[in-house]
């Protein structure tokens, strides 16, 4: 447990940046379509999206899993983070531009909406966004609680707390420009933290990765397997496909190359975005020394997995270290929960309000219900959080994958395949979102508990493409004229 002033400082320091950061970005907003849509440069776009993919899942969910099933869990969780870098930039990137300059699309029902020319998507896609938002958004509040808790011994209660008010400051009061420039800011902190945390492993365990390796092998060899007893190949192709094809389906994500400037810059998007996504992956090494030190009875076990990075800065880095790696982990998921509360509060206020009940949201009045929007995703989230159950790993993982099987292959073939009709569209989304509702519920009355290990939600995105494809090819054609040209 860390209670030096210094690291106190540092935290506080940090927390009180991401505050005022915030809030001079996003100053100018004076509209509720402002307020949510801002013309963003290449980098502010790919460190938001990386921000909002990692989240507290790769910084505290993923290494704590891995000192349980392995590196395979963490080189899936990689491969599926990267893939789903270059998908967005490949196969949305452009059309999504063009798409913005000619409508001045905001959130994921507006575009589904003006694609296939059918309000009625949103009665599937808005209660989606919202449900899944505030279950991720309460995943990324559980991580800052169960951070600070393990470093600094406040209550967990009162951490989930504290990291919530932070995140409301910014970005309740500075919108959807405020958070994309504050999480520009602390994916950079995180990534230079990522980097110092392998350095500072490989120092602990003596020098080397190889050596880090052997001493691991020593311990357990099935740690360092793709696949052993806790973690088949089935479970690593699901971890992969919801981390990789479901990134296409994330509102956070998928609504900031909206806002793009150029199309021409995306390949530094691209660029920039791998970068950002490897250094951030690289946490999980942590796990390893923390394998070794615990077999070693250096350290006493872990009281639950979500505490191995915690445990490691409080025991293996000093004051000033151990403040500044506080900091990027709470700048990992600071940045998920921020983008998430943005995507619900829009689609509150843009899709409901505005576009469903013709509320007038013009001028400063806009910018009131889109601020009272994002509180209230805020409060929903942090009820549950309060509440936690099951880990980081799983239960972000989940409402990650679960955006994806819904949204990714309508957004996917609605932008690029002009015989996709909005029956199609309908029926597609409509089976994934009630069938991974329904499993999901089973799961929780423990009625009856999916027995497989290809996720729930790989099923259901499979579920999704072949009855977008068929029901598309069985009814009338419609006019793509408006869609970008691919």
């Amino acid at each position: 447990m860390i209670s030096n002033n210094i690291t106190w400082i540092l935290v506080l320091g940090y927390l009180v940046l991401s505050i005022l950061v915030g809030n001079i970005a996003g100053r100018k907003e004076k509209n509720a379509s402002n307020y949510f849509h801002s013309s963003l440069p290449s980098i502010v776009i790919a460190f938001a999206c990386t921000g909002t993919a990692i989240s507290g899942v790769m910084f505290i969910g993923t290494p704590g899993t891995t000192t349980i099933q392995g590196v395979g869990i963490w080189l899936a969780a990689t491969t599926g983070g990267l893939l789903g870098v270059v998908l967005c930039n490949l196969v949305l990137g452009k059309p999504l531009s063009r798409l913005n300059k000619k409508f001045q699309t905001t959130t994921i029902p507006d575009m589904l909406v003006l694609i296939f020319h059918a309000p009625e998507l949103r009665y599937i896609a808005i209660p989606c966004i919202l449900i899944l938002s505030i279950v991720f958004a309460a995943c990324q509040w559980q991580s800052i609680g169960t951070l600070l808790n393990t470093l600094t011994g406040l209550d967990y209660t009162q951490a989930t707390i504290l990291g919530v008010i932070v995140v409301a400051l910014y970005s309740v009061l500075g919108g959807n420009k405020s958070t994309s420039v504050v999480a520009t800011v602390q994916v950079a902190i995180a990534m230079a933290a990522c980097l110092y945390l392998v350095a500072c492993a490989l120092q602990v365990s003596g020098g080397s990765m190889t050596g880090l390796c052997r001493q691991v092998a020593d311990v357990d060899p099935s740690l360092l397997r793709m696949t052993n007893t806790n973690l088949s190949l089935t479970a690593i192709i699901s971890y992969v496909l919801m981390y990789g094809i479901g990134t296409l389906g994330q509102p956070a994500i998928v609504c900031k190359y909206f806002q793009i400037k150029e199309a021409r810059l995306l390949p530094n998007t691209l660029l920039l975005g791998v970068i950002s996504m490897v250094c951030t992956s690289l946490v999980p090494i942590v796990s390893l020394v923390m394998i070794i030190k615990i077999h070693a009875r250096e350290i006493p076990p872990l009281a639950y997995s979500d505490a191995c990075v915690p445990t490691f800065i409080a025991t293996y880095c000093g004051p000033v270290a151990g403040g500044l790696l506080i900091s990027a982990c709470l700048a990992a998921i600071m940045s998920t929960g921020a983008a998430l509360i943005v995507s619900a509060g829009s689609t509150l206020v843009k899709d409901i309000m505005m576009d469903w009940m013709h509320i007038d949201c013009n001028g400063r009045k806009g910018i009131i219900y889109s601020r009272v929007g994002m509180i209230t995703v805020i409060l929903l989230s942090v009820i549950i959080a309060l509440f936690p159950t099951g880990g980081i790993l799983q239960i972000g993982f989940a409402a990650f994958a679960t955006f994806g099987a819904v949204f990714a292959p309508v957004i996917v073939l609605g932008l690029r395949w002009r015989r996709c009709t909005k029956q199609g569209a309908f029926f597609g989304m409509l089976s994934s979102f009630l069938l991974v509702s329904v499993i999901t519920v089973l799961d929780i009355f423990d009625i009856w508990n999916w027995p497989f290990d290809l996720h729930i939600s790989v099923v259901a995105m499979g579920v999704n493409i072949v009855l977008l494809i068929l029901v598309s090819l069985s009814t009338p054609k419609q006019e793509k004229n408006f869609m970008p040209c691919v």
